[in-house]
């Protein structure tokens, strides 16, 4: 076990940290005078901030928008924003290899799960670039205020939203290199009561503050390579030749129950998952050649409003 969590604590090698931020429940600037006034020890989130809310304890919601109007219902990075520009505009998580072959890179092979998210972008308000760390974060996969990841209008769709919403999973993009065309995504969750500290030292959590937790690389890391036609993204589980916990059959199902993304641990857990991220707007809001066939990936996939998605965004 303590092999297990000293594997868990490599991640902390490039850690981002946290910015959730605070938002007053009435009026924005009374919290914003309340910390002039010294009585916010910190500009981001304070839980003992009185009055004030933090980011992950607000109303969300699923807006039910058009697949061909998204870059009007997406919050994405543009030119001038202190984003890394490689992560500008809106980008296609095609997990289904909808897209393949890719031009100029025929040999290019997906290997995943389709999953319920389709978009994701990294202009939203909560969303910043820390030079200090290199990371963008935190990205939440439940929700911003503009809205920056969008779903399938399903049932799958929506039972991945609301699997998002209970463990309030954020990603944290962080570059390895300073071109800005790698980058490791951590990952923080909050983990129920019934994960104890025993289990959670012996996977190799680490305490985010606040109550949230990042993941071990171990159990999954996740991977981004820029390419010509855009991001390469890949995630290796458990078995996919990465370090592994000996944990006990009881501790084995605790774990599988509280994570958030159980089903796709389990699918990549004896393989290398790998799908294409291609940006269909960039960040000047045009429309790149990708976007007829994100239209028509979507439109293979069954929806309640056809020509619908999700977009998960903060009213309150």
């Amino acid at each position: 076990l303590a092999r297990a969590a000293r594997a868990g604590a490599e991640h902390l090698a490039n850690v981002p940290l946290q910015t959730e931020k605070c938002v007053d429940k009435d009026l924005g600037v009374l919290c914003s005078a309340k910390r002039a006034l010294g009585l916010c020890p910190d500009p981001l989130c304070v839980r003992g901030c009185t009055g004030c809310r933090p980011f992950a304890e607000g109303l969300f919601y699923p807006k039910v928008v058009r697949a061909d109007r998204v870059e009007h219902e997406l919050a994405f990075a543009t030119r001038g924003s202190a984003i890394p520009e490689s992560l500008h505009g809106i980008w296609w998580m095609d997990s289904g290899g909808d897209s393949l072959p890719l031009p100029g890179d025929p040999e290019y092979r997906a290997g995943a799960n389709r999953t319920g998210e389709v978009l994701v972008a990294f202009g939203d308000a909560e969303t910043m670039w820390q030079p200090e760390t290199g990371c963008v974060t935190p990205v939440p996969w439940y929700g911003g205020r503009g809205g920056h990841i969008a779903f399938f209008n399903n049932r799958d769709g929506l039972r991945q939203w609301g699997n998002e919403m209970s463990s309030q999973r954020s990603l944290h993009f962080c570059f390895r290199d300073e071109a800005h065309r790698e980058v490791s995504v951590r990952q923080s969750y909050r983990l129920p009561a019934g994960l104890g500290p025993a289990l959670r030292e012996a996977v190799g959590f680490q305490d985010a503050g606040g109550g949230y937790w990042f993941q071990p690389d171990w159990l999954l890391s996740t991977e981004m390579v820029l390419k010509p036609w855009g991001w390469d993204r890949t995630a290796q589980g458990p078995a996919a030749g990465r370090p592994r916990a000996r944990l006990a059959p009881d501790q084995l199902r605790a774990l599988g129950d509280a994570l958030p993304q159980e089903r796709y641990l389990l699918a990549c857990a004896h393989r290398i998952c790998r799908y294409p991220l291609l940006q269909i707007v960039d960040g000047h809001g045009r429309r790149t050649e990708r976007y007829g066939a994100y239209l028509r990936s979507v439109g293979r996939v069954p929806a309640d409003v056809p020509g619908t998605l999700l977009v998960a965004k903060r009213v309150s």
